[in-house]
């Protein structure tokens, strides 16, 4: 499950900043040294805007250890089912 949820840290950062994502690679390898590497760019560098509690989930979302990642009912919980199920 934990995966799931940084897959869905990564399509947002795609969608508020325009790039591929959120780690600045052109090949699988690349993005796994960058994801290894690199710490993920925070949403509001993006997204000026973008509520604190939605940066801060979002971080968490990205995080690399799946321990530090939110779990999917807190996810829901926090962002509501219709915003992330159709």
């Amino acid at each position: 499950m934990s995966i799931r949820l940084l897959t869905l840290g990564m399509p947002r950062v795609e969608v508020d900043s325009g790039e591929r994502g959120p780690f600045d690679a052109l090949t699988p390898a690349e993005l796994t040294i960058a994801y290894v590497r690199t710490a993920p760019p925070r949403l509001d560098r993006y997204r000026k805007d973008a509520p604190g509690p939605v940066i801060d989930l979002m971080d968490r979302c990205l995080a690399k250890r799946p321990e530090h990642r939110p779990t999917m009912e807190e996810v829901l919980g926090r962002c509501g089912r219709s915003a992330i199920l159709p």
